[in-house]
């Protein structure tokens, strides 16, 4: 299960579970965000003209398209419109895919991007509080027009007149496209539990992220092992006296691969354990606001061993690239 970054600030905000919607709040930006993943039912897309292409003018085109999504427990389908005439969500049917809004209270408002998970490929199809700048830009414009107006009844001056209305669209546009933005308020307790579980979070991608780095490093170690041993195996058959110290320099390599196999393994075991804590202090963070100190205390322990161990496989990689027989060993080729 993956975790979902929040698009404005990169935070972890959430996974999506089994009923395939995720809705969550940011506790840095305060955007809320929803996600509906499933699998892709039926699409359809048709591409509509808005002007024919006459002497000296271009043709305009939109394309409209209708998704059908399947969550476990309904169907949610997604009408959209993009402009020009190429076909710029090409998702097909039967792909796993999730469309990802920002919200306003329980409405999604801005559709941000649809990701198709069976390509990895990313759509992007808006930005965060774009329909809040539009609204803003909006009421912005008849305020600065009906200031002008104004003006001009009290008699001011062109130049004032011009100056004072521009000032007051701007002020405007700008104060109202923070105030309407999809932005939430929290209280402060709310906050600090909201908080304490998306850093949680962030705890667990970072590691689920290392451990995956570790398990290829661990298939990569073992491999190389095994192919310096059956090379071992071709020299030692053929007796010749001028491969012993290539053996021997071979065997040095084998040993210091074998150590950090060995490190792989416990860090594995260490990221398994670490990750299944904060996992259950993550599935309890809706009932208390924070870890209890005494947990908090064993937790920090247990990310310090892990520390430690991240380290000594640091070292034991530098140790590798900096020995120059046993590199030219590994070196693929």
């Amino acid at each position: 299960m993956s975790v979902f970054l929040c698009p404005k600030c990169n935070a972890s905000l959430g996974e999506v579970g089994p009923t395939g919607i995720l809705e969550e709040v940011c506790s840095r930006c305060h955007y809320k965000f929803q996600v509906l993943k499933g699998r892709l039912v039926d699409r359809a897309s048709e591409q509509v003209v808005l002007r024919r292409e006459t002497p000296g003018r271009r043709p305009e085109f939109r394309r409209d398209y209708e998704l059908r999504l399947e969550l476990p427990d309904r169907f949610e389908v997604l009408s959209l419109t993009t402009s020009g005439p190429d076909d710029q969500i090409p998702v097909r049917k039967g792909d796993t895919v999730s469309f990802v809004h920002t919200m306003r209270g329980d409405r999604a408002e801005d559709l941000i991007f649809i990701t198709d998970h069976t390509t990895g490929e990313r759509f992007t199809l808006g930005r965060i509080g774009a329909n809040a700048r539009n609204r803003a830009a909006g009421i912005a414009i008849l305020l600065g027009l009906g200031t002008a107006v104004f003006t001009h009844i009290a008699g001011a001056a062109p130049a004032f007149m011009l100056v004072y209305s521009i000032a007051v669209m701007l002020g405007t546009g700008l104060f109202l496209s923070r105030r309407l933005a999809p932005m939430q308020e929290l209280p402060e307790d709310v906050q600090a539990t909201l908080s304490t579980r998306q850093d949680l979070l962030e705890k667990k991608r970072q590691m689920m992220l290392q451990r995956d780095y570790i398990q290829s490093d661990l298939r990569d170690k073992s491999a190389t092992i095994s192919r310096l041993r059956e090379l071992q195996g071709k020299m030692r058959s053929v007796g010749l006296q001028a491969y012993e110290s290539r053996i021997a320099t071979m065997d040095r390599a084998i040993a210091t691969l074998a150590s950090q196999v060995a490190l792989d393994e416990q860090l594995l075991t260490a990221y398994a354990r670490n990750i299944s804590i904060v996992e259950i202090e993550y599935e309890t963070g809706d009932a208390v606001s924070s870890i209890a100190p005494d947990l908090s205390e064993e937790l920090s322990i247990k990310f310090d061993e892990l520390r430690q161990l991240e380290e000594q496989h640091a070292d034991l990689s530098r140790e590798l690239e900096a020995n120059a027989e046993v590199e030219k060993l590994l070196r693929p080729g």
